[in-house]
């Protein structure tokens, strides 16, 4: 059970991942509020300024805001009197206990009005920029201003708090602090937004996160599950594999590789196959990756050069017969591994039989694997490159090597006869070929007209379905008597 272990961890992970979005989401809500109210404000005092550049005529301040919506009330006040109102029109009301030192200045606050004490409402204050004795008092309408604070109309959210030098607004407004709390702070002006979400809002959110958490957990879960099935089938498999090896499991097929002018038989390709009494037969595909990736593919080599010397050592002395064996790419990287090939090249020579080293193009990119290349050549070994075309290798790499034969890819063969924008390739391919004066070899022929194609380019030899299929030594050896005969 150790793949539910992420579980518990996914879900707190969700958990906090839900408490994240929620105060990410107040926030962007309190943002925009705030930058509402901070318009709204810079607003009044744009207004209060111009109104202090000239002269004020009462009944114009009178006429002018009485109707305003979101003034409750604007007074002028000069040398610590309220001299005018936009409301009741010349006043003579002495306020100057109530200024700041007397005089006044430019602020917001909350206040609670004279008139009806149990409404607190914003004061914009503002002073004379030349003249701190005269300046414009403005109370906002306490209605509009709670319009900037909705939280009854926004079920996201259980309450809103204007705070301003300790003073709050809405005064009855309850708001208990939780992780989900969210504090956001005017750049401009002294105030700050307290917003608290609804349970909804949270549990609307818990829900999303926390059913997302389960899902990946599950997905995760599966995954885990999965990759341990994989490890654990991989590392049988490799089991299996050295077992297999041991009981000699494995065996090799022969795929004829003929003329292409005539059809004589010029040779054969060995392939490892693998039998496995548990699981049948199993594709090299699978168990020669797994080879490689769990560091035996130097003994699945050796088996392979060690069964073909059992199926052929009894054979007739041939006559040029080319016999080619795969190398994996990390084969040819150690001194005892091109030793032993050399050996087995020179025990098939003395069956007339030409021992070929099958190598990819990833091979010839490295200078210590050209070297090697030129090794195994003077001890005899004849070198293929296979699956031509595919690779990486770059041109002025073939032009500073020696090999004997370009095994071309089927998939550049499969091109013939289809309109295909891959056989202009599979032409110059060919013509390279033609240019390093080696000889080809064509892989997966399996039509007659691909067949002739090939013969009309003069590629030397073929090897496919249309010719042959691989076949046990026993078919090799009924083969090469018709030969004879």
């Amino acid at each position: 059970m150790l793949y539910l272990l992420p579980i518990p961890f996914l879900l707190l992970l969700g958990y906090l991942e839900s408490v994240s979005s929620i105060q990410n989401q107040l926030i962007g809500i309190a943002q925009q509020r705030v930058n509402n109210i901070d318009t709204f404000i810079e607003n009044i005092h744009k207004t209060n300024q111009s109104l202090l550049a000239y002269p004020i005529n009462c009944d114009e301040l009178h006429q002018q805001f009485l109707f305003d919506s979101t003034i409750r009330e604007l007074f002028y006040v000069k040398d610590g009197e309220i001299v005018c109102s936009s409301k009741r029109g010349i006043m003579e009301k002495y306020i100057k206990s109530r200024l700041h030192n007397g005089q006044m200045r430019t602020i917001e606050l909350l206040v609670d009005l004279i008139s009806a004490p149990e409404i607190t409402t914003l004061l914009i204050e503002d002073a004379k920029l030349d003249n701190p004795d005269i300046g414009i008092l403005t109370l906002v309408s306490s209605e509009y201003l709670l319009e900037k604070l909705p939280f009854h109309t926004d079920d996201r959210l259980n309450a809103v708090l204007l705070t301003i030098h300790d003073r709050t607004l809405p005064i009855d407004a309850k708001v208990t602090e939780s992780r989900y709390t969210v504090v956001y702070a005017s750049h401009h002006y002294g105030y700050t937004l307290t917003l608290t979400p609804s349970w909804r809002f949270v549990g609307q959110n818990l829900t999303l996160y926390l059913f997302s958490a389960l899902l990946l957990s599950l997905v995760l879960s599966s995954m885990a599950l999965l990759g341990f099935l994989w490890m654990r089938h991989r590392h049988d498999l490799v089991e299996e594999l050295k077992r297999g090896l041991r009981r000699h499991e494995l065996f090799l097929v022969y795929q004829p590789i003929v003329a292409s002018d005539d059809g004589t038989l010029h040779g054969y390709e060995s392939l490892i196959r693998w039998f496995n009494p548990k699981h049948g037969f199993i594709s090299p595909e699978h168990f020669v990756k797994v080879a490689e990736k769990s560091g035996i593919i130097t003994r699945l080599t050796e088996y392979v050069l060690e069964q073909a010397w059992e199926d052929w050592k009894n054979m007739p002395v041939q006559t040029s017969l080319h016999l080619s064996i795969n190398l994996p790419p990390s084969y040819l990287e150690h001194s005892d591994n091109i030793n032993n090939l050399k050996e087995f090249a020179s025990k098939f020579a003395t069956l007339g039989i030409q021992l070929v080293a099958e190598i990819t193009e990833r091979q010839l990119l490295e200078q210590q694997g050209q070297k090697v290349l030129s090794e195994l050549r003077q001890a005899k070994v004849h070198i293929a490159i296979d699956d031509f075309g595919i690779g990486r290798t770059a041109l002025s790499v073939l032009q500073n090597i020696e090999f004997d034969y370009l095994k071309i890819d089927k998939c550049f063969i499969d091109t013939i006869g289809i309109d295909s924008g891959s056989t202009p390739v599979l032409n110059s391919i060919i013509d390279l070929g033609h240019r390093l004066d080696v000889d080809m070899i064509a892989e997966g022929v399996e039509t007659q007209a691909q067949a002739e194609y090939l013969k009309k380019l003069d590629v030397g030899y073929q090897q496919g379905y249309l010719h042959s299929r691989p076949m046990d030594i026993g078919s090799v050896v009924d083969q090469l008597n018709k030969t004879v005969e």
